[in-house]
């Protein structure tokens, strides 16, 4: 393990001297086991931990976030791609869940030329039609619109 310290200064107009040496391995004890009020260190130093610590914070947020969504509402980047490239909803749906038309119609109760003129927007669909391709394709309806 790297040993780091830091020393705390004790400054005076033109002189500054060491107080003491604090080893971060030693979780910043110094002499007699006391903890440093201050501690004096490179700017540089500083914004490393500084953004390091704005990453964990990130980092613990997004994890609360993802902690608190039902797998359902989560949209996988397959289907954010295809969309992008102008997919449908229900076809980058579809395809992102490994299925072909038949069996995704069969998984809905729904026949495979409607479901067609569904992902090719030539149909609209029903909010129960939605409901039963959303479970099929085990998402939230909003999303296959």
């Amino acid at each position: 393990m790297t040993r780091h310290t830091a020393r705390t200064t004790r400054a005076t107009p033109g002189k500054a001297r060491v107080v003491a040496r604090y080893s971060i391995a030693a979780g910043l004890k110094g002499p007699r086991g006391k903890t440093p009020d201050e501690v004096v260190l490179p700017f540089g130093d500083f914004e490393t931990m500084r953004d390091a610590l704005e990453d964990q914070l990130d980092l613990a947020e997004a994890r609360a976030i993802m902690a608190r969504l039902k797998p359902e509402e989560l949209i996988p980047i397959e289907v954010i791609e295809a969309e992008l490239k102008g997919a449908s909803a229900l076809r980058a749906w579809r395809k992102a869940r490994g299925l072909t038309l038949v069996e995704l119609a069969e998984r809905a109760g729904l026949s495979q030329p409607y479901l067609s003129e569904l992902e090719r927007g030539h149909k609209g669909a029903s909010s129960s039609t939605l409901k039963k391709l959303a479970e099929a394709l085990g998402t939230v309806p909003g999303n296959l619109i």
